[in-house]
């Protein structure tokens, strides 16, 4: 394919950036990568002798010209910033997360998975987007955090509080029993 469409034609200051970059090896992998496409490109190769020079796809290398056509070399050298993933929880809703996973898991379910969890916190309106690996990542705080802290319950009431008397929760049904017999 011809590269007529984006041309790369460097100045020589953007070369000798360039090849400080491929040069120096101190940068990400990618930058590297795109540096190599530039000047390459720049020498006048195909996409097609570039793609099998360098390993990468046709495609990256017309984003990489692309790129630098439309907003410069330091554009096409960095990547383009990430969306945020919008799972941020506020306290209340974790507390509301961790509080479902320590009730009684739905009727024919032996104990709460993650996706049972996840679909039940969104069935419910707690958050309008969760992954079951944000559910994991909270349980696995919580865990630690609850480790850290010494706790005490009482075998009557199947209550937990923390050792300054604060009320932390109740025991799930599963740990009742357990803790009924005296074995934590």
């Amino acid at each position: 394919m011809s590269n007529k469409k984006h041309e790369v034609d460097l100045k020589e200051e953007e070369r000798k950036k360039l090849l400080a970059i491929v040069s120096k090896g101190s940068n990400k992998a990618a930058v590297i990568q795109r540096a190599h496409i530039l000047l390459k490109v720049d020498e006048g190769k195909t996409d097609t002798e570039i793609s099998q020079m360098l390993y990468v796809s046709e495609q990256t290398i017309r984003r990489t010209r692309l790129r630098f056509a439309q907003e410069g070399l330091q554009a096409a050298l960095e990547d383009r910033p990430h969306p945020a993933t919008g799972s941020e929880l506020d306290e209340k809703q974790e507390a509301r997360i961790i509080a479902l996973a320590c009730s009684e898991p739905p009727a024919g379910q032996a104990r709460w998975t993650l996706e049972l969890l996840t679909q039940k916190v969104l069935k419910d309106g707690i958050v309008t987007r969760l992954s079951p690996e944000t559910v994991r990542l909270l349980l696995k705080k919580q865990t630690k955090t609850l480790a850290g802290q010494k706790l005490v319950h009482s075998r009557s009431h199947a209550q937990v509080h923390s050792a300054d008397g604060a009320y932390s929760g109740t025991l799930p049904q599963t740990l009742r029993s357990q803790a009924a017999l005296g074995l934590f």
